[in-house]
């Protein structure tokens, strides 16, 4: 079967700056897990930080998705 996560609202969730241009940090004390995907959907890297180090990554738009003790969160960055 498959699995459904709860999607949390993340209008309370911290991501800065946005955009970004070497470290993304995130301000939420229960991260579990943070992906970013490309628009395509191939995952582009994997974090168990409150800092994210996008240094690597050309300029564009990616797709961030913070597994936290308080659910699923997407966001979108530049």
């Amino acid at each position: 079967d498959p699995k459904v996560e709860e999607v949390a609202d993340n209008t309370n969730f911290l991501i800065y700056p946005n955009p970004a241009e070497n470290f993304l940090y995130l301000q939420e004390k229960d991260i579990v897990i943070s992906k970013i995907y490309d628009l395509t959907g191939r995952e582009i890297g994997t974090y168990n930080d409150n800092v994210l180090d996008i240094s690597p990554l050309t300029k564009g738009i990616y797709l961030i998705v913070i597994h936290s003790g308080k659910g699923v969160n997407f966001v979108e960055v530049y």
